[in-house]
């Protein structure tokens, strides 16, 4: 989940960077971090407690997977869609 996210943050940066003028951010910093915090929070929370869906058998597993997967890319998904919409509009 580490390289997944750090790769969505990235790529999220990058796309960002293409349509918001130089000397903007796509995201505060201060909101980035905190939010990378919290995730974590969660995100341990939720494998702590994994081993309950993981009783309900390997489906649930495979399904709790790739939720945290797309989950996790989302940053880059947003920044896809926002760079589609603006492209013509960089500054």
């Amino acid at each position: 989940m580490l390289v997944i996210g750090l790769a969505a943050i990235a790529g999220m940066e990058w796309l960002m960077g293409r349509v918001i003028a130089k000397g903007e951010d796509a995201i505060e910093p201060m909101v980035l971090f905190l939010g990378v915090v919290v995730y974590a929070i969660m995100a341990n929370l939720c494998y702590t407690l994994g081993w309950v869906i993981e009783l309900w058998g390997r489906k649930m597993f495979r399904a709790g997977l790739l939720f945290s997967c797309v989950l996790t890319s989302l940053p880059f998904w947003f920044a896809c869609v926002y760079w589609t919409a603006h492209r013509g509009h960089v500054r």
